[in-house]
C-alpha cells in the first residue's frame, strides 16, 4: 500500500461539515426545534442547513479485528447543499427563529420573509 496516498485528516474533517459561501457569515440562528440552522452573510444572503447529518460519525466507525482500534472513516459524499437565497438587503439582514422549524428574515424593503421547513 502506498503510504503517501493516505490523506492526513483532522478531527474536524471527520466530524464537521463545511460549505463555501460568497461572503463571511454575520449571524446564525437555530430553529426552535433545533432541526435547522440559518446563516446570514455580510452580502445580505441567507443559507439554511439541516442539523441532522446524512452521514453521521456513528455510521462511519470501524473497529479493526486484529488490534481492536477504533477509527472513523472519511465521508463518502459531500454534505447536503445549503438552501440559499438571493441578497435580501445590504449587509447583514435581521434573522429570527419562527415557530418550530422556521425562520423569519428581514428584507431591504422592511418586510419579513418566512421560511418554514417542509423537508430538509
Amino acid at each position: 500500500m502506498n503510504q503517501h496516498a493516505i490523506q492526513n485528516l483532522t478531527l474536524f474533517d471527520l466530524l464537521a461539515r463545511s460549505w463555501r459561501r460568497p461572503s463571511a457569515v454575520a449571524d446564525l440562528r437555530f430553529s426552535a426545534d433545533a432541526s435547522a440552522v440559518a446563516f446570514t452573510g455580510l452580502d445580505g444572503t441567507v443559507a439554511i442547513a439541516a442539523v441532522a447529518d446524512q452521514e453521521p460519525p456513528e455510521s462511519r466507525i470501524r473497529v479493526s479485528g486484529d488490534l481492536g482500534q477504533t477509527t472513523i472513516r472519511p465521508r463518502e459524499r459531500a454534505p447536503a447543499p445549503l438552501i440559499t437565497t438571493a441578497a435580501l438587503g445590504e449587509g447583514d439582514v435581521p434573522l429570527a427563529s419562527y415557530l418550530g422549524s422556521g425562520f423569519m428574515v428581514g428584507t431591504a424593503a422592511g418586510k419579513w420573509c418566512i421560511w418554514q421547513r417542509t423537508a430538509l
